[in-house]
């Protein structure tokens, strides 16, 4: 414990042992001042009710404090209950006197709370045992230091957070409705979801004291009297919140005996101890719950003759559940996000002295998250209050996503006590990449008004997609950016900022993607004639969505206005996300670093169509020393081809002895996956049936391959159908590749193989001429030396080099565990030093050597057993590193710069780079 901390925690027990007359509760507040509590804004006391407060990191709730002993179980059990339901994890139980600290997700019940007890002091033990104490400090908790407690007790139950549990109960509430409903049809789901909605609320209002007749003492009554009642209560929350529940006529369509399990399931969980609170789960959680509600889409299945007979209390269901998150484009944007997005947009929309409150906009709105951010943060600006809830505007094609929406609205309006009945809230089902942004419909949505802000996540609609569900024509005719290959998310942003008023904000998250790829060159030049970057968050291959390989950036604009002049951006970058991520995100705004985790800086506007690759000022410095001493790989005469796409490699790639004995050797050439690719010298494992001339590239018609080839002309013929059946074939001839690359197989050029998908660059040589490798993230890319200026050592020796390993970091796009995809565009603007083009240099001699030697131990010690042999290896890399740095003409601190930059990344990675046999 430090000295400032331990002077003021015995300063607080000197003043407790003697005024004791002060209330417990006033008491219990000043012990976590001592432990550093509300001197910081960021980690802040709020009060929840008498004798309860909360202890929060950036508004974010992590323990729950309550005045009471340790040992009064009632009470703790009610408090780690409602803790639960809040996602809360901790709760502290104290009269000062004593102290316990309790786990929420250890399972715990009313009557016995000792299996969620992590320990207990006294309050003579606060410093005689200042390590438990300090757990409690700030520091320690942003370092989550208090949650490997849980890991310290590895044999106790626990619970799943609160989201993941409902999440996980939803598809058996679902499956119970659909039995009541006995139908399968995709059109009555809609009944369901409103039927769950309406119960929702009604729990929401029962635990906020609003609602005084529960729902459970229905289930005991008969049909008649049950439906009767529980058309009476939605009757009731009609009038009261202005809800559109379930009407009697579709009441009665439904069976009583599933919906009274259903009815009496949400109330508690008894195999873990849980009463379910609706009114203290955070509208977060239900979002989170009807995100995964809409991801789930119920099909109709044929039951054998034994589901159909067997003997069970429902009938046996005729649907399944399957995912269609991928297929819509459906993601859950965690809350850090969305707070982050409309806190920012609002406080820029704030600053620009508006004196009416923003018209907030999300045109895929989903359950509503954004939107209900929005409203609180409008709520609290006293002049925008009264406001509030007609400056939400939401838009979804899925009448489900709607109906979650309203729900989640209606529950933020209660639980902010605005007044009943709500009016009518501004929602409306809207198909925008079917309709366009000019649409009457989405006039009359807007009352004419054009949105001061629009914010949202747009669903994520492949090209290939697109195509299948939409008209393409149609959609080319509404969009500008629609020419070429698109993606859904592009259409959002084009209608987002076409939307917006002059000045006005808009915040999304994106692909990052979006950032470097050539697909969407077109956007980032309209976008950056029409609008001012403001912020990127890149977050590179974290996993902001939870279990999705989805990787994303927010991106926050001001629509272009003649008389504001454009600012520079804030640029961060996360490298390794946060357990506090609120917190990360904040500190970004104030351009702070934090352990390689992240960085932030300034720089210029983006232009044009070419990759925005937001670099720092140190790497700015870098490249602008190299620009005069330095063509680029664009500009150098290299020439870069994908690897070889076969469309059935089963067929074309033979890989034992005895497919490659089984046919004739002549027409196959030297094949590479990239899993064979080791850095330096590769000796290729497969062989590839290629079916063109090796000197003119020509297909080799069929006769000839049947009369020279006769045993591979044998094989192809068993498959020639498959063959036929490829659907990305374009070449006439059966037999021939997807993507032959004639021009870099059979070409004579020395060549270096380099690995496409890869967590440290990978280049290689083959001795073998005619060499093809395998496109695609199976595979990587060939580069031809056809520059006679150029001298093939020496450049495999700088492809290897950390400089190339640094640059491709910045210009690649990311994949989880640090994989860099290294793709043409990768490399096009890569700074080739000019000495790797001069004959008489000693430089690229010494390069050319060395890397000869680093070759020729890997032809020799293809797995690297050897130790010495690893150890020589790594020396030689570093002596090339040094090599090209200061050929290269950069100072020391530039190459140590670089040398750093890549050992933290490879240092993060090098559990997975020995696992998957890539460092070498």
């Amino acid at each position: 414990m430090q000295a400032a901390l331990y002077r003021r925690l015995t300063e607080f027990l000197d003043r407790f042992a003697v005024e004791r007359h002060v209330p417990v509760t006033t008491w219990t507040r000043r012990l976590f001042e001592a432990l550093d509590w509300g001197e910081r804004a960021a980690f802040s006391i709020e009060k929840v009710n008498d004798g309860e407060f909360d202890l929060q990191v950036e508004s974010c709730p992590l323990i729950t404090v309550i005045s009471v002993s340790p040992s009064a179980v009632e009470s703790v059990y009610r408090s780690l209950n409602r803790a639960y339901n809040r996602d809360v994890p901790w709760v502290v139980a104290t009269d000062v006197q004593s102290l316990g600290l309790f786990g929420a997700y250890w399972i715990s019940f009313p009557t016995d709370v000792t299996t969620a007890l992590a320990w207990e002091l006294r309050a003579n033990e606060y410093l005689l045992d200042a390590p438990k104490l300090n757990l409690l400090t700030p520091d320690q908790v942003v370092r989550n230091e208090l949650d490997q407690l849980y890991a310290s007790f590895p044999l106790r139950r626990r619970r799943h957070p609160i989201d993941v549990h409902l999440v996980e109960r939803m598809a058996e509430w679902r499956e119970i409705a659909l039995k009541a409903l006995a139908s399968s049809k995709d059109a009555d789901d809609p009944l369901i979801y409103r039927f769950i909605n309406s119960l929702f609320l009604v729990r929401y209002l029962e635990d906020s004291g609003l609602l005084t007749d529960r729902l459970l003492g229905l289930i005991e009554l008969n049909r008649t009297e049950f439906l009767a009642r529980l058309r009476a209560v939605f009757r009731r929350v009609r009038e009261t919140v202005n809800y559109p529940t379930v009407r009697f006529a579709d009441l009665q369509r439904l069976e009583p005996t599933p919906l009274k399990t259903l009815i009496s399931e949400l109330y508690a969980f008894k195999a873990w101890g849980v009463q379910y609170d609706f009114a203290a789960m955070s509208v977060d959680v239900l979002g989170r719950f009807y995100e995964e509600y809409l991801r789930l889409k119920p099909q109709r299945v044929v039951l054998t003759p034994r589901q159909r007979t067997s003997a069970t209390l429902f009938k046996p269901s005729g649907t399944k559940l399957t995912d269609v998150r991928q297929e819509k484009g459906i993601f859950y944007t965690p809350a850090f996000v969305v707070n982050y997005i409309v806190a920012n947009l609002i406080r820029r929309y704030e600053a620009a002295q508006r004196q009416t409150p923003p018209l907030v906009l999300d045109l895929a709105c989903g359950s509503g998250s954004f939107l209900v951010a929005a409203l609180e943060q409008i709520k609290e600006r006293k002049p925008w209050a009264a406001s509030a809830l007609t400056s939400v505007v939401g838009l979804d094609n899925d009448e489900r996503a709607i109906e979650a929406a309203r729900l989640n609205l209606v529950a933020t309006c209660l639980s902010h006590g605005l007044p009943t009945p709500i009016p009518t809230l501004r929602l409306e089902r809207y198909n925008l990449l079917h309709d366009g942004p000019d649409s009457a419909t989405l006039e009359r949505v807007l009352n004419g008004d054009a949105p001061s802000i629009i914010v949202g996540n747009p669903p994520y609609i492949s090209y290939e997609r697109l195509s299948r569900e939409y008209d393409l024509k149609t959609i080319r005719e509404k969009f500008r950016l629609a020419s070429k290959r698109i993606d859904s998310y592009m259409l959002f942003l084009e209608a987002a900022v076409q939307l917006l008023k002059p000045g006005g904000f808009c915040g999304l998250v994106l692909p990052n993607v979006f950032l470097r790829a050539t697909s969407a060159g077109s956007l980032r030049s309209w976008l950056s004639r029409h609008a001012d970057v403001l912020e990127v968050i890149d977050f590179h291959d974290q996993p902001v969505f939870q279990n999705i390989g989805v990787y994303v950036c927010i991106v926050l604009v001001r629509k272009k206005e003649p008389t504001k002049s454009p600012p520079n951006v804030l640029v961060g970058k996360i490298y390794r996300l946060s357990k506090t991520p609120a917190t990360q995100l904040a500190k970004l705004g104030a351009q702070s670093a934090d352990n390689g985790a992240q960085e932030a800086f300034h720089t210029e506007q983006p232009t044009g169509a070419s990759p925005w690759l937001f670099r720092n000022p140190a790497e700015r410095g870098i490249l602008e020393s190299l620009s005069t001493t330095s063509t680029t790989f664009s500009k150098s005469g290299l020439e870069m081809y994908q690897g070889v796409k076969t469309g059935l490699d089963e067929v074309f790639v033979l890989d034992s002895k005895s497919q490659i004995s089984s046919v004739e050797s002549e027409i196959t050439v030297a094949f590479v996956r990239n899993r064979d690719l080791t850095r330096w010298f590769t000796r290729p494992q497969s062989r590839l049936i290629y079916p063109y001339d090796k000197v003119t590239g020509a297909p080799i018609p069929w006769s000839r391959i049947e009369k020279l080839y006769p045993k591979c002309a044998t094989y192809l013929e068993a498959q020639r159908s498959a063959l036929s059946r490829r659907k990305s074939r374009v070449n006439e001839k059966w037999y021939e590749l997807i993507r032959p690359r004639v021009q870099s197989v059979v070409n004579p050029s020395p060549k270096i193989l380099i690995a496409e998908l890869t967590v440290r660059t990978r280049s290689a040589m083959c001795e073998d001429v005619n060499v093809a490798i395998a496109g695609g993230t199976g595979g990587g890319s060939v580069i031809l030396v056809t520059n006679r200026s150029y001298e093939l050592h020496s450049l495999l020796g700088f492809f290897n080099s950390s400089f190339v390993d640094w640059y491709v970091r910045q210009a690649a796009s990311v994949r989880r565990g640090g994989w860099i995809l290294i793709e043409q565009s990768t490399l096009r603007d890569l700074p080739i030093p000019s000495f790797l083009a001069q004959q008489d240099s000693f430089a690229r001699s010494e390069l050319a050597r060395l890397a000869q030697l680093a070759s020729e131990i890997v032809r020799q010690n293809a797995d690297l057993q050897s130790v010495a042999a690893r150890q020589k290896l790594v020396a030689i890399e570093e002596q090339i590193d040094s090599l090209v740095i200061e050929a290269a003409g950069l100072n020391a601190q530039q190459g140590a710069y670089i040398r750093q930059r890549v050992a933290g990344a490879l240092h993060a990675q090098s559990s997975q780079e020995q696992a998957e046999g890539a460092l070498f």
